[in-house]
């Protein structure tokens, strides 16, 4: 495109940008200074609620800025380009302030349509999503042609003249009013009664319903001065309602970042003990599998001057061996899902019983004897494969700290207010300050005598995790006589 031509085009945008602003500037004349204000806002309003929208994608914000558009560009730049052409053509200013009396009204009507739609009373998952253009080519659309019907079919009364029958409502007037009232309303009272946080949106409603009552109620006065005293009131509701909807979308703003800010937080913490964990079981991991190349070396070179006993030995150690390489690196694949919440829980009705029987026969015990004593036909509601797994996790760390030959009890039964499900060992116990501790990750404290327990220090950590997502809790507790009490307790539903 030539220079010219942009010279051109941008010589029409700046004439038409000056005829716009001498028109609002000369509609505004007849304003008040709250009516200013309250155009103010709503256009604030909607450039907020529009940028918010393109980050979060709300139909909210979208129907919001819409609607408050909708009275900024329909209520006051329509008059206000009416006004600047009468004023072109030597013509009085009656056409323009007579099509905003429609025009603003109209406004607010679509404002009105617009927050009922924000509520979010019903869900919208599987819907279309609502676009865009869509929304805005309607409401254009609509306010477009109410305004050339009403600029075609209404008559243009003078204006500043003192008979108050010129200010009274017109029949499509008070309508509209009428209008503005009952969908404020309604909408005031859709979003307090909506299960979300709408309280702001309810305010907003209830403010632009009280934009309408004053004009409503004007039409009793006999007067010129006592009907502009009287709707004095509407640019206030006006002001009103356009702070608590731009409240509402910072509000909804300062909520997002938070959530984002906490989500952000909650990924660089999983993110972390992943990596914390899989260091760990990195290291956990390294000395078994050195252990079986070595044993597997060893056979290989002297397979042949080995009798069948010692081949089988060495097998035995390779399948010891690699049996504690799962366990490591099952521990650390139920360690990542209860650190990063992702345990996928499934509550039924299960029995207690049954499940602890699953965890005992899963449970790692070295030889120990497991006694168990459920109450019969109990049951709750829990998620019974991973309750199974915390209880056989509490079991091997009670088998590993307690005497060769000791027994380990597991107990089943009903407590004040849920089920309770105790391990109970014979070691050596744990001293009070060491029991919240025991149950972090990779806290490998050992009690005397048992310093070369080998262990990752998750068991504990994998329990709690466990038991707290189902709702319930897993303490450490003394034994009457002698040793440590594991206790799960949950709820029974």
């Amino acid at each position: 495109m030539s220079r010219r031509r942009w010279v051109g085009i941008l010589t029409v945008l700046v004439l038409l940008m000056a005829s716009l602003l001498l028109g609002v500037t000369r509609y505004l004349a007849f304003t008040s200074a709250l009516g200013s204000l309250s155009f103010g806002l709503f256009a604030g309003t909607s450039t907020v609620a529009a940028v918010t929208y393109r980050d979060r994608r709300d139909p909210a914000l979208l129907l919001i800025a819409a609607g408050a558009a909708a009275v900024v560009l329909n209520g006051l730049i329509v008059p206000a380009i009416l006004l600047s052409f009468a004023t072109w053509i030597g013509r009085s200013a009656a056409a323009a302030v007579s099509i905003a009396r429609f025009a603003l009204p109209a406004s607010l009507v679509a404002l009105a349509v617009h927050l009922n739609l924000a509520t979010p009373w019903r869900d919208r998952r599987g819907r279309t999503p609502m676009q865009p253009a869509n929304v805005v080519l309607a409401t254009a659309v609509v306010l477009g042609a109410f305004d050339l019907v009403i600029g075609i079919t209404q008559p243009l009364p003078p204006i500043m003249t003192p008979d108050p029958q010129v200010y009274r409502l017109g029949p499509v007037t008070a309508m509209l009013f009428v209008a503005v009232a009952v969908l404020g309303t309604a909408g005031a009272v859709r979003a307090l009664l909506t299960k979300t946080e709408s309280t702001w949106l309810a305010g907003a409603s209830a403010a632009l319903a009280l934009v309408a009552l004053p004009h409503l109620a004007g039409t009793a006065v006999s007067s010129v001065e006592a009907l502009l005293r009287v709707t004095t009131i509407s640019p206030l509701m006006g002001s009103v309602c356009a702070a608590l909807l731009l409240t509402m979308v910072l509000s909804s703003l300062r909520i997002e970042t938070s959530r984002m800010r906490r989500a952000t937080d909650r990924a660089e913490e999983v993110l972390g003990g992943r990596a914390e964990i899989a260091s760990v079981i990195a290291h956990d991991v390294r000395s078994p599998v050195s252990s079986i190349k070595s044993i597997a070396a060893s056979t290989i070179v002297n397979y042949d001057r080995l009798d069948d006993a010692q081949r089988l030995e060495f097998v035995g150690m390779i399948d010891r061996q690699a049996q504690q390489v799962l366990d490591v690196v099952h521990q650390m694949s139920v360690a990542l899902k209860v650190d990063a919440g992702t345990l996928g829980l499934t509550k039924r009705p299960t029995s207690i019983g049954a499940i602890a029987r699953e965890a005992i026969a899963d449970a790692r015990a070295a030889g120990r004897t497991i006694e168990l004593d459920a109450a019969h036909g109990l049951e709750a509601e829990v998620d019974g494969r991973w309750l199974a797994e915390a209880i056989r996790q509490a079991i091997d760390n009670a088998a590993a700290f307690s005497p060769e030959g000791a027994p380990i009890m597991v107990a089943a039964g009903a407590s004040d207010g849920g089920l309770s499900v105790t391990i109970q060992d014979d070691g050596p116990g744990v001293p009070p300050e060491r029991r919240d501790e025991l149950f972090e990750r990779f806290v490998r404290w050992r009690p005397p005598g048992y310093e070369d327990v080998p262990g990752s220090g998750l068991g504990l950590y994998i329990c709690r995790g466990i038991v707290r997502e189902q709702g319930g809790e897993a303490t450490l507790e003394d034994a009457s006589g002698g040793g440590t009490i594991l206790r799960i307790s949950l709820p029974w539903g």
